[in-house]
């Protein structure tokens, strides 16, 4: 019986569903709770990593950005750290500052800004199983990459034209001071021969040709670049003059008492020349280092000197010229193994003559040489005798012509053209000039330049922007110009076996052309004049990691 009420209840037992929820309940319970814990401590997590990541990420970039600028770099550890804790919020004041520090990056050196931070704590659910807290750990690369302005000597300005530079021939020598060409073109600055020249930097908004990188360090497609004289304001010199050759020749001082005033100038050239002995050392150089010296042009100017002879108006007279003389000095190359660098140093001091008044009775000296022509404004002026610049502005309104077999020369002089005419100066075969460019000083003192325009033009002796013809220096043309040619519509070219003799030369033209068999050692800064400043990169920092 008893046995039977057992089975009656076992089986209304089974039968019975309403507990059901309960025991599902309680067996879920674990889970449900261990998976809510869990879910936050995901969450509590990935806030700590955001928020390090972030301010990490921030912490890299201002690095970078230090780093670019040379004035902060050597605070860009300090940078890091203040804009890590800036950009913190929840973390701040329990995270430790990040190690922060330069590494490598494809294939630079030194090119980017690491930081690395690291936070631990332990988390509310996990922590109740696990002894070990939890630690997240991130990191950050930025790279840089510094603003450079780059700088030449020698400038094609034209901006689409294909081989807008051209470097053949048989070239050697060097222009340490760089070429550029501001032509957007896959062919800005091409090759064409065997040329040995070195150019030290070649900078393009273009490309450059390969085969040049034995030549110089290649720079293309550099966005930024610019002509250097673009907006600038030239000069006035509106007083009306004319030109003119004296009809008659004789020795330019005669006999016979005067006064006049006299302007002695001496100048003092210090040349340095590389080889491997002095007998050998033909390459000329910059040389600036312990011993060195610098060139000085000084001029006295004494008024109504007494004279025992009548020289003519505006002569100029070479009273010494010492050559180069070698003055002992000498330096171990550090560009060139084996090889030393030699010094020599020329002083030449000329007396030019001017308000000459002879005494009663005496005849006044004549020249065959137009000497002392005074700044001022010129229509047309074709060279017919040797002829003499004095310092000041020209401004040309028609044609210069420099003729041919006429010594034409002129000290801190600036040419501006402004007439009409494909042509404005012509150059002969010929053709005998030297001339050195304007001063900062004449532009700002005489002719009221501003100084960010004075800066610019300083050492310019050709201001030309509208002539279109080609010029060339051609075979046996002897032609020294010391400064700086700004002539942006036309094709300059150097050929044959041209000397582009004395000092140095800057060139700024629509398209150069180097070619021949020249040794080029003249196109280079003359004293107190500095590079083209054409543009260049501007500061880039982007997270890489």
């Amino acid at each position: 019986m008893a046995l039977k009420r057992l089975n009656k209840l076992m089986r209304r037992l089974k039968g019975d569903t309403s507990g059901n929820a309960m025991l599902l309940t309680a067996l879920g319970m674990p889970i449900l709770i261990g998976s809510s814990g869990m879910a936050i401590d995901v969450a509590q997590w990935y806030v700590w990593k955001r928020e390090l990541q972030f301010a990490t990420d921030q912490a890299a970039l201002a690095g970078a950005w230090a780093s670019a600028e040379p004035e902060q770099r050597d605070n860009y550890v300090a940078l890091s750290k203040l804009e890590f804790n800036s950009n913190l919020s929840y973390l701040k004041g329990q995270v430790s500052d990040p190690t922060i520090g330069y590494e490598d990056w494809n294939g630079g050196t030194g090119n980017t800004v690491v930081a690395t931070a690291t936070y631990t704590k332990a988390l509310p659910f996990t922590s109740i199983f696990w002894k070990n807290q939890a630690t997240v750990n991130v990191r950050a690369q930025a790279s840089y990459q510094a603003a450079t302005n780059y700088t030449t000597c020698l400038l094609a300005l034209d901006p689409d034209a294909d081989d807008a530079f051209v470097i053949g021939g048989s070239l050697t020598g060097d222009v340490t001071c760089g070429v550029g060409a501001l032509s957007n073109s896959v062919s800005a600055i091409r090759k064409n021969g065997s040329t040995l020249i070195d150019v030290a930097d070649l900078i393009a908004a273009g490309g450059i040709d390969e085969d040049l990188a034995v030549n110089g360090t290649i720079h293309e497609f550099i966005s930024n670049l610019s002509d250097p004289f673009d907006g600038v304001t030239p000069p006035d010199s509106p007083y009306a003059r004319t030109y003119s050759c004296p009809t008659t020749t004789t020795t330019p001082i005669v006999a016979g008492d005067s006064t006049a005033d006299v302007a002695t100038r001496t100048v003092i050239t210090y040349t340095y020349y590389q080889g491997s002995s002095q007998s050998s050392a033909k390459t000329v150089v910059t040389y600036t280092g312990s011993g060195s010296n610098t060139n000085s042009d000084t001029t006295v100017r004494a008024l109504a000197q007494d004279l025992s002879y009548t020289p003519a108006e505006g002569y100029n007279e070479t009273v010494s010229d010492t050559g180069e003389v070698y003055t002992g000095q000498n330096w171990p190359s550090t560009a060139k193994k084996n090889a030393y660098i030699y010094e020599y140093r020329q002083e030449v001091v000329t007396k030019l003559y001017s308000n000459v008044v002879p005494d009663s009775g005496t005849s006044t000296a004549t020249s065959g040489t137009a000497n002392g022509l005074l700044p001022g404004t010129y229509g047309d002026i074709t060279i017919g005798c040797d002829t003499t610049f004095n310092p000041g502005v020209y401004v040309i309104t028609g044609v210069l012509d420099f003729g041919q077999n006429h010594i034409v020369q002129g000290n801190n002089v600036l040419f501006v053209f402004t007439g009409e005419g494909t042509e404005r100066m012509k150059l002969n075969s010929q053709s005998i000039v030297n001339f050195t460019g304007i001063t900062y000083d004449q532009l700002v003192n005489e002719y009221s330049v501003s100084a960010e325009d004075a800066e610019v033009m300083n050492g310019m002796i050709v201001y030309d922007p509208e002539s279109t013809a080609d010029i060339a220096i051609n075979g046996g043309a002897n032609v020294v110009f010391d400064g700086i040619l700004y002539m942006p519509n036309r094709h300059a070219q150097f050929n044959g076996n041209s000397s582009v003799g004395g000092s140095c030369m800057m060139l700024a033209a629509g398209t150069i052309e180097l070619t021949g068999n020249n040794t080029i050692q003249s196109l280079c800064l003359p004293t107190n004049v500095t590079s083209f400043e054409i543009g260049g990169t501007t500061i880039s920092v982007r997270l890489v990691a």
